[in-house]
Protein backbone atom coordinates (compact mmCIF):
# COMPACT_ATOMS: atom_id res chain seq x y z
CA UNK A 1 0.00 0.00 0.00
CA UNK A 2 3.00 2.10 0.26
CA UNK A 3 5.05 1.56 -2.64
CA UNK A 4 2.09 1.39 -5.12
CA UNK A 5 1.52 5.44 -5.07
CA UNK A 6 5.40 5.95 -3.74
CA UNK A 7 6.61 8.19 -7.02
CA UNK A 8 9.86 7.92 -5.57
CA UNK A 9 10.37 4.18 -5.59
CA UNK A 10 11.74 2.15 -8.18
CA UNK A 11 9.37 1.45 -11.17
CA UNK A 12 9.89 -2.68 -11.18
CA UNK A 13 9.29 -2.46 -7.11
CA UNK A 14 6.28 -0.27 -7.45
CA UNK A 15 4.66 -2.58 -10.48
CA UNK A 16 5.27 -5.77 -8.44
CA UNK A 17 4.03 -4.15 -5.64
CA UNK A 18 0.62 -3.95 -7.60
CA UNK A 19 0.18 -7.43 -8.17
CA UNK A 20 0.83 -8.24 -4.50
CA UNK A 21 -2.12 -5.80 -3.63
CA UNK A 22 -4.04 -7.81 -6.00
CA UNK A 23 -4.40 -10.29 -2.86
CA UNK A 24 -5.81 -7.40 -0.88
CA UNK A 25 -9.61 -7.06 -0.76
CA UNK A 26 -11.15 -5.23 -3.53
CA UNK A 27 -12.45 -1.80 -1.53
CA UNK A 28 -8.87 -1.49 -0.15
CA UNK A 29 -6.73 -1.93 -2.83
CA UNK A 30 -9.04 -0.52 -5.94
CA UNK A 31 -8.87 3.18 -4.76
CA UNK A 32 -4.98 2.97 -4.70
CA UNK A 33 -4.73 1.26 -8.08
CA UNK A 34 -7.05 4.09 -9.52
CA UNK A 35 -4.62 6.63 -8.85
CA UNK A 36 -1.98 5.19 -11.01
CA UNK A 37 -4.31 5.91 -14.31
CA UNK A 38 -2.38 9.40 -15.03
CA UNK A 39 0.33 9.96 -17.79
CA UNK A 40 2.83 10.51 -15.27
CA UNK A 41 2.78 7.08 -13.80
CA UNK A 42 5.77 4.65 -15.46
CA UNK A 43 4.21 2.50 -18.13
CA UNK A 44 5.16 -0.56 -16.58
CA UNK A 45 3.33 0.25 -13.34
CA UNK A 46 -0.14 1.28 -15.28
CA UNK A 47 -0.03 -2.00 -17.42
CA UNK A 48 0.04 -4.02 -13.76
CA UNK A 49 -2.68 -1.36 -12.57
CA UNK A 50 -4.57 -2.06 -15.47
CA UNK A 51 -4.44 -5.82 -15.26
CA UNK A 52 -5.38 -5.75 -11.61
CA UNK A 53 -8.50 -3.66 -11.83
CA UNK A 54 -9.83 -6.01 -14.81
CA UNK A 55 -9.75 -8.59 -12.07
CA UNK A 56 -12.33 -6.37 -10.09
CA UNK A 57 -16.61 -6.19 -11.44
CA UNK A 58 -17.25 -2.33 -10.12
CA UNK A 59 -18.59 0.01 -11.87
CA UNK A 60 -15.99 2.53 -10.79
CA UNK A 61 -13.40 0.69 -12.68
CA UNK A 62 -15.38 0.91 -15.74
CA UNK A 63 -15.79 4.88 -15.22
CA UNK A 64 -12.44 5.44 -14.05
CA UNK A 65 -10.68 3.48 -17.27
CA UNK A 66 -13.12 5.57 -19.54
CA UNK A 67 -12.33 8.97 -18.01
CA UNK A 68 -8.59 7.91 -18.39
CA UNK A 69 -9.02 6.93 -22.20
CA UNK A 70 -7.73 10.35 -23.64
CA UNK A 71 -4.31 10.26 -21.67
CA UNK A 72 -3.78 6.46 -22.10
CA UNK A 73 -1.23 5.15 -24.44
CA UNK A 74 -2.15 2.35 -27.37
CA UNK A 75 -0.53 -0.66 -25.74
CA UNK A 76 -2.95 0.68 -22.86
CA UNK A 77 -5.75 1.63 -24.30
CA UNK A 78 -5.83 -1.85 -26.29
CA UNK A 79 -5.32 -3.44 -22.81
CA UNK A 80 -8.39 -1.42 -21.36
CA UNK A 81 -10.54 -2.30 -24.09
CA UNK A 82 -9.77 -5.87 -23.04
CA UNK A 83 -10.61 -4.81 -19.78
CA UNK A 84 -14.01 -3.22 -20.42
CA UNK A 85 -14.72 -5.80 -23.05
CA UNK A 86 -15.23 -8.38 -20.16
CA UNK A 87 -18.43 -7.49 -18.95
CA UNK A 88 -22.01 -6.86 -20.18
CA UNK A 89 -22.07 -4.11 -17.29
CA UNK A 90 -18.79 -2.16 -18.82
CA UNK A 91 -19.87 -3.13 -22.44
CA UNK A 92 -23.20 -1.09 -20.85
CA UNK A 93 -20.64 2.27 -19.36
CA UNK A 94 -18.55 2.13 -22.79
CA UNK A 95 -21.62 2.49 -24.90
CA UNK A 96 -23.16 5.39 -22.89
CA UNK A 97 -19.63 7.37 -22.66
CA UNK A 98 -19.58 6.92 -26.32
CA UNK A 99 -23.20 8.15 -26.51
CA UNK A 100 -22.28 10.99 -24.35
CA UNK A 101 -18.63 11.96 -26.32
CA UNK A 102 -16.52 10.67 -23.54
CA UNK A 103 -15.21 7.69 -25.96
CA UNK A 104 -14.84 8.16 -29.50
CA UNK A 105 -16.55 6.21 -31.36
CA UNK A 106 -13.96 5.40 -33.98
CA UNK A 107 -11.48 4.28 -31.13
CA UNK A 108 -13.52 0.91 -31.02
CA UNK A 109 -11.60 -1.30 -33.73
CA UNK A 110 -13.64 -3.11 -36.19
CA UNK A 111 -13.49 -6.66 -34.17
CA UNK A 112 -15.25 -4.99 -31.15
CA UNK A 113 -17.60 -3.45 -33.37
CA UNK A 114 -18.95 -6.00 -35.04
CA UNK A 115 -18.81 -8.18 -31.51
CA UNK A 116 -21.51 -5.71 -30.10
CA UNK A 117 -23.46 -5.47 -33.18
CA UNK A 118 -24.09 -9.34 -32.65
CA UNK A 119 -24.00 -9.07 -28.92
CA UNK A 120 -27.04 -11.79 -27.84
CA UNK A 121 -28.09 -9.17 -24.99
CA UNK A 122 -31.38 -7.46 -27.34
CA UNK A 123 -30.72 -4.21 -25.45
CA UNK A 124 -27.03 -3.55 -25.83
CA UNK A 125 -27.46 -4.64 -29.44
CA UNK A 126 -29.82 -2.09 -30.06
CA UNK A 127 -27.84 0.60 -28.62
CA UNK A 128 -24.94 -0.28 -30.56
CA UNK A 129 -26.96 -0.50 -33.54
CA UNK A 130 -27.77 3.06 -33.28
CA UNK A 131 -24.43 4.36 -32.12
CA UNK A 132 -21.91 2.63 -34.28
CA UNK A 133 -23.33 1.94 -37.62
CA UNK A 134 -23.74 6.25 -37.97
CA UNK A 135 -20.07 6.40 -36.88
CA UNK A 136 -18.73 3.58 -39.53
CA UNK A 137 -20.22 5.71 -42.61
CA UNK A 138 -17.83 8.30 -44.01
CA UNK A 139 -18.61 11.71 -44.21
CA UNK A 140 -15.81 12.16 -46.82
CA UNK A 141 -17.96 9.59 -49.49
CA UNK A 142 -18.43 12.18 -51.97
CA UNK A 143 -15.07 12.87 -52.24
CA UNK A 144 -13.99 9.60 -52.48
CA UNK A 145 -16.46 8.70 -55.04
CA UNK A 146 -15.53 11.55 -57.07
CA UNK A 147 -11.68 10.24 -56.69
CA UNK A 148 -12.84 7.12 -57.39
CA UNK A 149 -12.58 8.18 -61.14
CA UNK A 150 -8.73 7.87 -60.83
CA UNK A 151 -8.94 4.68 -60.83
CA UNK A 152 -9.91 4.30 -63.91
CA UNK A 153 -6.93 6.38 -65.26
CA UNK A 154 -3.60 4.95 -66.33
CA UNK A 155 -0.93 7.11 -64.13
CA UNK A 156 2.20 8.01 -64.72
CA UNK A 157 4.80 6.61 -61.77
CA UNK A 158 7.31 9.08 -62.55
CA UNK A 159 4.72 12.04 -62.07
CA UNK A 160 3.62 10.34 -59.23
CA UNK A 161 7.29 10.04 -57.60
CA UNK A 162 6.94 14.20 -57.42
CA UNK A 163 3.62 14.26 -55.99
CA UNK A 164 5.17 11.98 -53.26
CA UNK A 165 8.15 13.97 -52.60
CA UNK A 166 6.15 16.97 -52.55
CA UNK A 167 2.72 15.67 -50.15
CA UNK A 168 3.65 12.08 -48.53
CA UNK A 169 7.25 13.09 -47.40
CA UNK A 170 6.84 14.56 -44.19
CA UNK A 171 5.60 11.61 -43.16
CA UNK A 172 6.36 8.43 -44.77
CA UNK A 173 9.50 6.76 -46.58
CA UNK A 174 9.22 4.65 -49.53
CA UNK A 175 13.21 3.63 -51.67
CA UNK A 176 14.94 5.78 -49.27
CA UNK A 177 12.31 8.72 -49.63
CA UNK A 178 11.18 10.67 -46.88
CA UNK A 179 10.71 10.14 -43.16
CA UNK A 180 10.02 6.99 -41.37
CA UNK A 181 6.74 8.31 -38.99
CA UNK A 182 3.91 6.55 -40.61
CA UNK A 183 2.71 3.24 -41.20
CA UNK A 184 5.00 1.44 -43.84
CA UNK A 185 3.16 1.87 -47.77
CA UNK A 186 4.80 -1.50 -48.65
CA UNK A 187 1.72 -2.88 -47.84
CA UNK A 188 -0.69 -0.43 -48.31
CA UNK A 189 0.74 -0.81 -52.50
CA UNK A 190 0.00 -4.62 -52.09
CA UNK A 191 -3.32 -4.36 -51.26
CA UNK A 192 -3.56 -1.69 -54.74
CA UNK A 193 -5.46 1.66 -55.67
CA UNK A 194 -8.71 1.37 -54.01
CA UNK A 195 -6.86 0.84 -50.38
CA UNK A 196 -4.51 4.01 -51.55
CA UNK A 197 -7.23 6.16 -52.18
CA UNK A 198 -9.39 5.25 -49.08
CA UNK A 199 -6.12 6.05 -46.73
CA UNK A 200 -5.48 9.29 -48.68
CA UNK A 201 -8.26 10.88 -48.73
CA UNK A 202 -10.31 9.65 -45.43
CA UNK A 203 -7.24 8.87 -42.75
CA UNK A 204 -9.26 8.38 -40.03
CA UNK A 205 -11.53 5.93 -41.57
CA UNK A 206 -9.42 2.85 -40.19
CA UNK A 207 -7.37 3.99 -37.55
CA UNK A 208 -4.02 2.11 -36.57
CA UNK A 209 -3.55 2.94 -32.71
CA UNK A 210 0.01 2.97 -32.99
CA UNK A 211 -0.39 5.76 -35.66
CA UNK A 212 -2.88 8.05 -33.22
CA UNK A 213 -2.16 11.35 -32.79
CA UNK A 214 -1.35 12.46 -29.02
CA UNK A 215 -1.23 16.27 -27.39
CA UNK A 216 0.73 16.55 -24.14
CA UNK A 217 0.73 19.86 -22.32
CA UNK A 218 3.42 20.15 -19.99
CA UNK A 219 3.65 21.97 -16.53
CA UNK A 220 5.10 24.94 -18.22
CA UNK A 221 2.19 25.49 -20.71
CA UNK A 222 4.04 23.85 -23.65
CA UNK A 223 2.32 21.81 -26.06
CA UNK A 224 3.81 18.57 -27.64
CA UNK A 225 1.73 16.50 -30.59
CA UNK A 226 2.95 13.83 -32.61
CA UNK A 227 2.75 9.35 -32.26
CA UNK A 228 3.42 7.95 -29.49
CA UNK A 229 6.45 6.06 -30.26
CA UNK A 230 8.95 5.01 -26.73
CA UNK A 231 7.85 5.05 -22.96
CA UNK A 232 10.22 4.36 -20.01
CA UNK A 233 9.39 4.66 -16.36
CA UNK A 234 9.98 8.15 -16.58
CA UNK A 235 9.53 9.65 -20.23
CA UNK A 236 7.43 9.40 -23.10
CA UNK A 237 8.58 10.17 -26.75
CA UNK A 238 6.49 11.46 -29.22
CA UNK A 239 7.25 12.14 -33.07
CA UNK A 240 5.69 14.02 -35.71
CA UNK A 241 5.83 14.98 -39.25
CA UNK A 242 9.82 14.85 -40.53
CA UNK A 243 10.89 12.70 -38.32
CA UNK A 244 10.91 15.09 -35.28
CA UNK A 245 10.64 13.63 -31.84
CA UNK A 246 10.01 15.37 -28.36
CA UNK A 247 10.99 13.45 -25.42
CA UNK A 248 9.05 14.33 -22.18
CA UNK A 249 9.79 13.88 -18.84
CA UNK A 250 6.68 12.19 -17.16
CA UNK A 251 7.11 14.69 -14.03
CA UNK A 252 6.54 17.54 -16.62
CA UNK A 253 3.01 16.17 -17.86
CA UNK A 254 0.55 18.50 -16.82
CA UNK A 255 -2.22 16.19 -19.23
CA UNK A 256 -1.58 13.83 -22.07
CA UNK A 257 -4.89 13.33 -24.39
CA UNK A 258 -5.95 11.31 -27.97
CA UNK A 259 -7.11 13.69 -30.38
CA UNK A 260 -8.82 10.36 -31.81
CA UNK A 261 -7.38 11.35 -35.26
CA UNK A 262 -5.01 9.91 -37.45
CA UNK A 263 -1.02 11.86 -37.54
CA UNK A 264 -2.10 12.15 -41.38
CA UNK A 265 -4.61 14.87 -42.06
CA UNK A 266 -7.32 15.11 -44.06
CA UNK A 267 -7.74 17.60 -47.30
CA UNK A 268 -5.31 16.21 -49.67
CA UNK A 269 -7.79 16.58 -52.26
CA UNK A 270 -7.42 20.34 -51.82
CA UNK A 271 -3.62 19.56 -53.16
CA UNK A 272 -4.01 16.00 -55.39
CA UNK A 273 -6.21 16.22 -58.28
CA UNK A 274 -7.46 13.27 -59.55
CA UNK A 275 -4.86 13.19 -62.41
CA UNK A 276 -2.69 13.19 -59.25
CA UNK A 277 -4.51 10.69 -57.73
CA UNK A 278 -3.93 8.26 -60.61
CA UNK A 279 0.03 9.45 -61.04
CA UNK A 280 0.54 8.49 -57.06
CA UNK A 281 -1.31 5.26 -56.76
CA UNK A 282 0.71 4.58 -60.28
CA UNK A 283 4.38 4.96 -58.04
CA UNK A 284 3.11 4.29 -54.74
CA UNK A 285 1.91 0.17 -56.55
CA UNK A 286 4.84 0.17 -58.60
CA UNK A 287 7.61 1.11 -55.89
CA UNK A 288 9.83 -1.91 -54.46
Amino acid sequence: MATVPDENADADARAQAVRVLQTAPDDEARPVLLTLLTPQTPDEVQAAAIDALGRMSHAEVSAALIGAWGGLSPARRAQAIEVLFRRVESLRAVLSAIKEGQLPARDIDSTRVHALLNHPDNALRAEAEALLKPANASSREEIITQYRKALELTGDATRGAAVFATNCTPCHQVRGQGNNVGPNLATVAQAGGEKILLNVLDPNRELNPQYVNYTVQTNDFETHTGIIVAETATNITLKRAHGETDVISRADIESIRSDALSIMPEGFETAISVEAMADLIAFLTSAE
